[in-house]
């Protein structure tokens, strides 16, 4: 009752399989992952419990090698990432056979925030290239001769002066949020009519 209680209220999901890859446990969150078929039952292979053939293969190559074995598996079409561990169990004396012990994390929110994170990356290195390059070609506008026009020359120095001004609003913009991201800044979100 106390293994069963625990199982259940694991993060992570468990799964134990024999050496015919017959599924002897599988806790309520392995099950939630995999999307398992409403009629799953203990006792019925492990491609029952979900086809991902990526699943199957560690679990096959755990118990092959009695070995340790880990994966991180896309489940196309589910969405979802997740990060799975095959690990080979000791016999037991008086049960014949091997068995594997498979612990699943889910890592899709993971994936996500680095999806996130390089759109941002690439985005604001795009925003920023943009004010630098118009700074780059007011500067050798200047340099060309258009700095003896004192006119022009103004016009030019203004355009820098707000490409400038834009880039620093966007590198503070990127400050603030790497500290709210590391926890030394508080969110504060207001709204705007």
């Amino acid at each position: 009752n106390r293994l069963q209680s625990i199982l259940e209220s694991m993060s992570d999901g468990v799964i134990v399989v024999d050496e015919d890859r017959i599924v002897l446990l599988a806790n309520p969150v392995a099950r939630e992952m995999l999307e398992a078929p409403d009629d799953f039952v203990v006792g019925q292979p492990l491609y029952a419990l979900n086809r991902n053939y990526e699943l199957n293969q560690l679990a096959t190559e755990s118990l092959e090698a009695g070995e340790r074995r880990q994966s991180e598996i896309d489940f196309l079409d589910s969405r979802r990432f997740i990060y799975a561990i095959a690990i080979p169990l000791p016999e037991i004396r008086d049960i014949p056979g091997r068995r594997s012990m498979m612990i699943l994390r889910d890592t899709t929110d993971s994936h996500r925030l680095d999806i996130t994170r390089r759109e941002f990356v690439s985005n604001a290195s795009h925003e920023l290239r943009t004010p630098l390059t118009a700074i780059k070609a007011s500067v050798e506008t200047l340099q060309t001769g258009a700095i003896d026009n004192p006119e022009v020359a103004q016009e030019f120095l203004a355009r820098m002066a707000a490409d400038t001004e834009r880039m620093d609003i966007l590198i503070s913009e990127m400050l603030e949020l790497s500290r709210i991201e590391s926890g030394v800044e508080p969110l504060n979100i207001k709204v705007q009519s």
